[in-house]
C-alpha cells in the first residue's frame, strides 16, 4: 500500500526468446510492455504479456514462471504491481531470468535487411556478392530467423547466363532471385523473376533445394533467403552455391551493344556500330547473342538505297531493321521497319534468313539480332549485305528539296534555273527517285511572258510551276500555277511533256520535278527545256508608270506626266504601249484653265480610255474617281482600235488618264497612240475664283469676296465687264449704304445668269451664313440676244450687303460676261437724320473717294464724319485742316481727347439706337 506498482527498463541488444521466474510474499503480477509515442507526442504502454503469481504452499511464497516471449532487439518494460494493494497489502518480491527457456539469437544481423529500398535502391542496406560467373561456386553462408527475417544480396552478371543454385539451410527458409525496378516518380522495387522453398530432408535433417535454371540478361541482380517460421523463433543457417552443372555463362555477349540505355541516350547510348553500308559493303558483322539480350548495331546510308540482308546462324534467331525515334519529352524509342526469322536449312542444318528488299533514305538506321526464345542458349551468327537484292540511289542529292520553304522562302535550300528570256533553253537536267523524289528550281523573268515547256524523264514523273507566296505570319508557302503529268512514248520509251502557255509577269518564279514512282523505288533522270517556239516575251513592257503606289503616294507615285494642256496641244502620246504584264499606263495633266476637252486614241488591240480626278480621302490615302470612261472599237479599214472622246469639262487643275488593255489577262498587247484635240477645246481664261467667297462660313466679311463700294445717289456703273462660267460660277461683291435706300439694278450678260442680294448674318456659334434679300433670273432679250432685267425695287436701311452673279449654264459650259449697274431711275435714297445727342454738330457727309475721283475709303470715322483714306494724315474735307486721328474701333473712343470724349460718352447712353447700330457697323 502506498506503492502500489514499480515499473522498470530493459534494453535487447539482439532478438531474444524471454522467460522470467518471479517470486512473492504477497499477491502481484508481473507485465511486459513496449513505449508506444502517439502521433500527438504522448507516450502509452503496450502490453505484450501479463502473469498473476499463483501461491505455493511448499515454499509459502508466491511463485511464477511467464511463457516465452519473443522480443526483437530494442528497450522493453515490465512491471511488478501489488493486486491487494488497497487492501494494505505487502509483498516484497524477486524477479529473474528464466535460462532454461530463453534464448538469445546472436547470429542476427539487419544491415542487409534493405529497410531503405524504396527510397535508396541499389544504395541501400543490401549485402552484395560481387559478380557472379564460371568460376564463382560457394556464394554466401549468413543466418535469418527471428530479428533477422530475411537477408537481400546483390550480384552483377557481366554477360547474359543460365544460372541454377544449390540452396542448404538447417531451418526452414525460402530463395527468390529479383529484378530491381525503379518507377516514374523515382522510387524503388522489387520485380520476384524466381522463388524457390527449400524441403526438409529427413535422411540428412536439413532443408536443401536447387533451384530451376534461369535465364537472365547481363545486369545487377538480387537474391534474398528468408525464415519461414521466424515468427515463431525460428532460426536457420543456411548456404548458398552456384549449380555449375545447370548454369551457363554466354561469354561471346559482354554487353556493349545491348542497349540496355537506348531510352535516355538514344545514339550515345550502348550500341554497336557497322559504319556506311554502300554498294562495295559485303560481310557487315558476325558474333553471339545470348538468351534474353539483342545485339544492336548502328548503320548509316549516304544515299537513299533499297537494302537486302542476308543472315546465316547456328540457331532460330530473329532478325530486326529499326528506325530510331526521339519524342517530345526526350526520350527515344525504336520503330520496327522489317522482321525476318531465321529457320533451318534442312541439307545443312544451319539456320538462314534472306530479307525482302527494303526502301530507306539516307540517314542511320539500327539492325538487332536476337535468340528466338528466352530459354534458347544463345545464336552465332553473321550478318552480310545482299548484294543482288540491293540498290543504292548515289544520284539523289537533297540540296534542292526546300525543306525550309516554311521559314526560309528564297532564301531556302532551292536551285536556280537562272534567267529566261526568247534564247533560252535547256534550264535543268538532274535525277529524281527514291530518297530524292523531287527538285525545285527558281527562274526569273525579266518581262511578262506567255511561257511552254519541254519536260523529258525516264520514268513516270510531274511538272509544276509554281509562285512563292509569304503569309500574313511571315511564314511562306507555294501556290501552284500549272502541273503537268509527263506521258510515255511508246516510240522512245521516253516521258515526255509540251506544257500549255502560261501567262506570268516579271518576277521570281519555280518549278519542281517530282518523281511519281519514287515510294516504290522509281528512278527518272530528266531535263527541261524552254519550248521557245511557243513562247511570248513582252519585252516593251514597263511599269513605271504602273501607279502600284497610288493609295498612298498619291501624285507623288509612279505615274506619267503629260503636262500642261492647252489649245495649242496634240500629239502626247507616241507608240506607247499595254498588254499583259503592264496591262495600263497612267499619266497626269494640268488645266490652267476650265475647260471642255476631247481626246483622239489609236492602237492595234482592243483598249479602253478613262480621264480620272485623284481623291484623298479622310485617312490620308488616296483613289481615283473617274470621269470619263471610253472604248476603242475596231475599224475595219484601217485595222485599228480607234476612239474621239465626247468632250468633258474639266475646271482648272491635274487630272489623270489611263490606257488600259481589255485583253491583257489573255496575252494580248496594243501599241498606241494618244491625242489631244486642241484645236476644239474650249478654255475659260476669264474664270478667276479670288471672289468665289469659299470661306463665308468660317471669315464672314473678310472672306474672299469681292467688294463694290458705297452705293448711292451719284452711283451709275457698280460692275463692268463681269464674268461667270464654267470653272467661275459665282461671283460675290459687297456694297455699302451710308442711308436707307430703295434700290432696283439694271443687268446685263451674253448668257443666262441670276442675281441675288444678301444680308450676312452670324450665328450664336461665331460661323456666317447669307440671307437671301431678292433673286433675279435675267432674261433673253430676243432682239440683241442678250440676257437682261432691272430688278425690283429693294428697300435696305443703311449698313453692308452682299450680291451675287450665278452663270446658270455653268454646269454645261456656260460663258456670261455681265454688267451690274444702279437702275437710278427707279432708286431712291433717304439721308440720316442726325440728332445733337447722336452724333454731336456734324452734318457734313463727304463724297466717298480720295484724292479725287478714283478713291475708295478704308474705313470711316464715326467722330469726324469723313472717309480716311490712303494717305497717313486724316483730313477734314471742310476745313482742310488736320482736327482728329481716325478710329477705328470702339475703344479708341475711350482714349480720345476731351473734345472726342463727349461725343464717346453720348454714343455709350445712346448704344441702343438704331442711329447707333449702323454707325457701329459702319465702324
Amino acid at each position: 500500500f502506498g506503492d502500489a506498482v514499480d515499473y522498470m527498463g530493459f534494453t535487447l541488444e539482439g532478438s531474444a526468446k524471454l522467460s522470467f521466474m518471479i517470486d512473492s510474499t504477497d499477491t502481484v503480477k508481473f507485465t511486459i510492455y513496449q513505449l508506444i509515442r502517439e502521433k500527438n507526442g504522448t507516450y502509452s504502454l503496450k502490453t505484450l504479456q501479463t502473469t498473476t503469481l499463483s501461491y505455493d504452499k511448499e515454499f509459502e511464497q508466491y511463485y511464477a514462471e511467464t511463457k516465452a516471449l519473443l522480443l526483437e532487439a530494442g528497450e522493453y518494460y515490465f512491471s511488478v504491481q501489488s493486486t491487494n494493494a488497497a487492501q494494505g497489502g505487502n509483498a516484497d518480491y524477486s524477479v529473474y531470468l528464466n535460462g532454461e527457456e530463453t534464448e538469445f539469437f546472436t547470429e542476427g544481423n539487419n544491415y542487409d535487411d534493405w529497410t531503405d529500398l524504396k527510397t535508396e535502391g541499389a544504395s541501400g542496406e543490401v549485402g552484395w556478392l560481387g559478380t557472379v560467373d564460371e568460376y564463382s561456386f560457394d556464394l554466401c553462408s549468413d543466418w535469418v530467423g527471428f530479428g533477422d527475417v530475411v537477408d537481400y544480396m546483390g550480384f552483377t552478371l557481366n554477360t547474359a547466363a543460365k544460372l541454377s543454385f544449390s540452396l542448404v539451410a538447417d531451418g526452414a527458409t525460402k530463395f527468390t532471385i529479383y529484378q530491381l525496378i525503379r518507377d516514374k516518380n523515382g522510387t524503388y522495387s522489387l520485380k520476384a523473376l524466381q522463388t524457390t522453398t527449400l524441403s526438409y530432408d529427413k535422411e540428412f535433417e536439413e532443408y536443401e533445394a536447387t533451384t530451376k535454371s534461369l535465364y537472365l540478361a547481363q545486369g545487377d541482380y538480387y537474391i534474398s533467403m528468408q525464415s519461414t517460421n521466424a515468427a515463431q523463433g525460428g532460426s536457420a543457417w543456411y548456404n548458398i552455391c552456384l549449380n555449375s552443372e545447370d548454369s551457363m555463362f554466354f561469354t561471346g555477349d559482354d554487353g556493349s551493344d545491348s542497349w540496355a540505355d537506348l531510352e535516355t541516350l538514344g545514339p550515345d547510348g550502348s550500341v554497336g556500330d557497322i559504319g556506311f553500308i554502300d554498294e562495295s559493303s559485303c560481310e557487315l558483322t558476325d558474333g553471339w547473342v545470348g538468351p534474353k539480350d539483342s545485339n544492336f548495331a548502328r548503320f548509316t546510308l549516304v544515299n537513299a538505297a533499297k537494302l537486302s540482308f542476308t543472315i546465316d546462324a547456328d540457331a532460330a534467331g530473329k532478325f530486326t531493321v529499326y528506325r530510331l525515334i526521339q519524342d517530345k519529352s526526350g526520350r527515344y524509342s525504336l520503330e520496327a521497319l522489317q522482321s525476318a526469322s531465321l529457320t533451318v536449312e534442312k541439307a545443312t542444318g544451319d539456320y538462314a534468313a534472306k530479307t525482302k528488299a527494303l526502301l530507306l533514305e539516307a540517314g542511320d538506321y539500327y539492325f538487332s539480332m536476337q535468340t528466338a526464345g528466352a530459354s534458347q542458349d544463345g545464336v552465332s551468327y553473321t550478318i552480310s549485305l545482299n548484294g543482288e537484292g540491293s540498290e543504292f540511289y548515289t544520284e539523289a542529292n537533297n540540296y534542292d528539296d526546300w525543306t525550309d520553304l516554311k521559314t526560309l522562302g528564297a532564301d531556302g535550300m532551292v536551285g536556280f534555273a537562272g534567267w529566261i528570256d526568247e534564247y533560252s533553253e535547256e534550264l535543268l537536267s538532274d535525277w529524281v527517285g527514291f530518297g530524292d523524289a523531287v527538285d525545285y528550281a527558281g527562274f526569273f523573268l525579266g518581262t511578262a511572258a506567255s511561257v511552254s515547256f519541254s519536260v523529258h524523264a525516264e520514268d513516270a514523273v510531274s511538272f509544276t510551276v509554281w509562285q512563292l507566296v509569304q503569309g500574313k505570319n511571315g511564314t511562306y508557302s507555294l501556290k501552284a500555277l500549272q502541273t503537268s503529268a509527263l506521258t510515255l512514248n511508246k516510240q522512245t520509251d521516253q516521258y515526255e511533256i509540251a506544257t500549255r502557255a502560261l501567262l506570268l509577269e516579271a518576277g521570281d518564279y519555280y518549278f519542281s520535278v517530282q518523281s511519281l514512282n519514287a515510294a516504290q523505288g522509281g528512278s527518272a533522270h530528266y531535263t527541261v527545256n524552254l519550248n521557245a517556239g511557243t513562247c511570248t516575251f513582252y519585252t516593251e513592257c514597263d511599269n513605271y508608270d504602273d501607279w502600284t503606289d497610288l493609295e498612298t503616294e498619291g501624285a507623288s507615285g509612279s505615274v506619267g506626266w503629260l503636262g500642261s494642256l492647252d489649245e495649242s496641244t496634240c500629239e502626247l502620246v507616241s507608240d506607247g504601249w499595254v498588254g499583259f504584264g503592264d496591262a495600263v499606263d497612267y499619266a497626269g495633266f494640268t488645266l490652267f484653265y476650265g475647260g471642255k476637252v476631247s481626246f483622239t486614241l489609236d492602237a492595234t488591240d482592243a483598249a479602253s480610255f478613262t480621264i480620272y480626278e485623284l481623291v484623298q480621302g479622310r485617312n490620308g490615302t488616296y483613289s481615283l474617281k473617274a470621269l470619263q470612261t471610253t472604248a476603242l472599237t475596231l475599224n475595219k479599214q484601217s485595222g485599228l482600235y480607234e476612239a474621239a472622246t465626247k468632250a468633258l469639262l474639266l475646271e482648272a487643275g491635274e487630272y489623270y488618264v489611263s490606257v488600259q488593255s481589255t485583253n491583257a489577262a489573255q496575252g494580248g498587247g496594243a501599241h498606241y497612240n494618244m491625242y489631244f484635240n486642241g484645236d476644239d477645246a474650249v478654255f475659260y481664261p476669264e474664270a478667276d475664283n479670288y471672289d468665289d467667297w469659299t470661306d463665308l462660313k468660317t471669315e464672314g466679311a473678310s472672306g474672299m469676296v469681292g467688294y463694290a463700294g458705297v452705293v448711292d445717289e451719284y452711283t451709275s456703273e457698280i460692275v463692268t465687264g463681269g464674268w461667270v462660267g464654267f470653272g467661275d460660277e459665282f461671283d460675290y461683291a459687297a456694297f455699302t449704304l451710308f442711308d436707307d435706300a430703295k434700290l432696283s439694278f439694271s443687268l446685263e450678260a451674253d448668257d443666262a445668269a441670276t442675281f441675288t442680294v444678301y444680308s450676312l448674318v452670324e450665328a450664336k456659334n461665331g460661323t456666317f451664313s447669307l440671307k437671301t434679300l431678292q433673286t433675279t433670273a435675267l432674261v433673253k432679250d430676243k432682239a440683241s440676244g442678250k440676257y437682261t432685267v432691272n430688278t425690283a425695287v429693294l428697300s435696305l436701311d443703311a449698313g453692308e450687303y452682299y450680291f451675287s452673279m450665278r452663270s446658270a449654264n455653268a454646269a454645261q459650259g456656260g460663258s456670261a460676261h455681265y454688267n451690274v449697274s444702279l437702275n437710278a431711275s427707279a432708286s431712291e435714297f433717304f439721308p440720316v437724320e442726325y440728332d445733337e445727342d447722336n452724333w454731336g454738330a456734324v452734318e457734313y457727309k463727304p463724297e466717298p473717294m480720295c484724292g479725287g475721283d478714283t478713291g475708295t475709303p478704308v474705313e470711316w470715322n464715326l467722330i469726324c464724319g469723313y472717309p480716311v483714306c490712303n494717305e497717313t494724315t486724316a483730313v477734314d474735307p471742310v476745313a482742310a485742316t488736320p482736327v482728329c486721328e481716325a478710329f477705328s474701333s470702339a475703344e479708341t473712343f475711350a482714349t480720345a481727347d476731351a473734345s472726342a470724349g463727349d461725343v464717346a460718352s453720348d454714343l455709350t447712353e445712346n448704344k441702343q439706337t438704331n442711329e447707333l447700330k449702323e454707325l457701329s457697323f459702319l465702324a
